[in-house]
Order: C-alpha cells, then structure tokens, then sequence
C-alpha cells in the first residue's frame, strides 16, 4: 500500500468516478417574435418549470420528506428571473421591437460508479 492510499483509508475519503457517455444539445427556441410572443412563449417555458418544480417540492418533500432545499432556492431564484423578464420586455413593449430568441439545451449524460 503506497502512502496516499494510506492517507485516503485514514481520511475515509471516497472518489466517484465520472463517466462521460454522451453529449447532446436540442434546439429548443431559434427565431425572431414581437415582444408580447416573446414574452409569452419565455413566461410560459419559465412557469411550467415551476409548476414542475412545485411538483417535486410535494412530491419529494412533503410526502417523504426528503431534502427539498435546492428545489426551494431555484424555486426563489426562477420566480426573481421571471420578475427581471417581465420589467426587461415591458421596456420595449410599446415600440416597433422584435425579439431575437436562441435557447439552446445541453445534456451531458454519464454514469456515475458506486462510492
């Protein structure tokens, strides 16, 4: 047994190894609206994912009782994100504006090995 190994088993520290297996992009938005389809098109992308996460928070949460902590602070941070949207696009609403949209969604997709 060489030194870091010792030190590892004394340390008890454990080491996942990550297997990339694939990377995978879907383009989700790629076009141009008027700032009221804009809006509406990113309000109702924004609110569904709150509705799943809301889900999540009862389904995880309140009935088992798990740990719903990161569900909660995206929660918060998505419904500010939505606020800044709604403040951004109300500046241009009344203006002959145009709304360029690319929304790009990467998946890296692994396996992780047991601990």
């Amino acid at each position: 047994m060489d030194k870091y190994t010792h030190l590892c088993d004394e340390l008890k520290i454990t080491f996942k190894t990550i297997i990339v297996m694939q990377n995978h992009q879907i383009k989700l938005i790629d076009s141009t609206y008027d700032v009221q389809q804009a809006k509406e098109m990113l309000l109702a992308l924004i609110n569904s994912k709150l509705s799943f996460i809301d889900h999540q928070i009862f389904a995880c949460g309140d009935c088992y009782g798990a740990d719903t902590t990161h569900m909660k602070v995206r929660k918060k941070a998505l419904v500010e994100e939505k606020a800044r949207l709604v403040q951004v696009l109300k500046a241009y609403q009344n203006g002959n504006n145009e709304v360029e949209l690319d929304c790009t969604i990467s998946l890296n997709i692994r396996a992780l090995s047991p601990a």
